[in-house]
């Protein structure tokens, strides 16, 4: 059925094997962030295999898929909800928090339940993202509730989500400086100082890590082989673990600028044509709805995406073409792209071991 997105365990297996190796040559370990596939669970599966410590999720409905599927080691990602702490407590081995409202209704569910919570207390050490402002991780410390039902285990920063900021070693050792203020403060020896995600594995792959930093939360790395990185994809990973298959359903020569008045499009945009001539255009059953179709990249080199409309993919094809109607094209993904397909329910996913 298609549209369809061809997953390849084995390429995102070598991919992971092969940055988990690299960070734990400086005693780093990585959390597989499974937000991107969503939760599926044999993609989740391929990451233990190879290596990451514990499955990280933003949703807590794929935290629930994957542990129905009985997998363990479980984080929250996104900083909780109020009205999802008692799933919270049921489901998730750490979270992520950075509001002291939010510790005091953990705590108190926790002690509800007859249990206790790991958290870890999420740091902004520039991004503006979530978290404790790096300069005033004192003064949270100050308002420090008692929490008797929780065990702080670790602190984490996130960087170039929000704003794009690129880690450094100056703005990593940000993370590092709080965690002696936790220490000194509070008495706690953290476990886990998650110095960030995939833009992070620069510092790795030049060895400029701080001392101190012993995790990452990865997930494009992963499945993408840091396809985003600014010094571009990790040497040796796969950067097409998932392909995006559609089908053609109409093959014409059409002019390719409109010859009456322009208005907005379906998205409220005012679209803007290239002077091409008439020329061969496909239209393949997959749209906005499904994927962004800035971030596919046909396989075939010689087919130019065209734009999209909710349902419609409009291709550029060269004069010489071959391609028939009900014929299958394929595109590459990035890491947003891959995000959108498999949040889509009408692309079919197909796993290929």
């Amino acid at each position: 059925m298609y549209p369809c997105l061809k997953i390849s365990l084995n390429k995102i297996y070598e991919n992971t094997k092969m940055i988990v190796d690299k960070c734990q040559e400086i005693n780093i370990n990585v959390w597989g962030v499974t937000k991107v596939f969503c939760g599926h669970p044999e993609i989740a599966k391929t990451l233990q295999a190879a290596g990451v410590v514990a499955l990280a999720d933003s949703r807590i409905q794929n935290i629930i898929r994957l542990k129905e599927a009985n997998l363990n080691n479980l984080v929250l990602l996104r900083i909780p909800m109020l009205s999802e702490i008692d799933a919270i407590i049921k489901y998730v081995d750490i979270c992520a928090v950075s509001e002291i409202t939010t510790l005091q209704a953990l705590d108190k569910a926790a002690k509800f339940f007859n249990t206790r919570q790991q958290v870890m207390i999420m740091i902004d050490v520039g991004d503006l993202r979530e978290g404790v402002y790096y300069d005033s991780v004192a003064q949270f410390i100050s308002a420090w509730p008692d929490t008797n039902n929780l065990d702080i285990v670790g602190i984490g920063a996130n960087l170039t989500c929000y704003s794009g900021v690129l880690p450094t070693i100056k703005i990593t050792e940000r993370l590092v400086q709080a965690a002696k203020l936790f220490k000194q403060a509070l008495g706690l020896n953290l476990e886990i100082i998650s110095g960030g995600n995939t833009s992070s594995l620069g510092l790795v792959w030049r060895k400029q890590m701080p001392p101190g930093i012993n995790n990452l939360r990865l997930g494009e790395g992963l499945i993408l082989g840091g396809l985003t990185l600014p010094e571009g994809p990790i040497a040796g990973t796969h950067q097409d673990s998932f392909i995006l298959q559609a089908e053609i359903v109409e093959l014409k020569c059409k002019p390719s600028v409109p010859s009456d008045e322009i208005g907005c499009d379906a998205f409220g945009n005012i679209p803007v044509f290239e002077d091409l001539g008439w020329h061969y255009r496909a239209i393949a059953a997959i749209g906005r709805q499904d994927v962004f179709p800035e971030r596919m990249t046909p396989v075939d080199s010689t087919l130019k995406i065209l734009g999209a409309s909710s349902d419609h993919l409009l291709l550029g094809l060269p004069d010489n073409h071959a391609y028939r109607i009900g014929d299958i094209v394929e595109f590459t993904l990035d890491y947003v792209g891959v995000l959108n397909a498999m949040t889509s329910q009408y692309v079919a996913k197909v796993i290929d071991k």
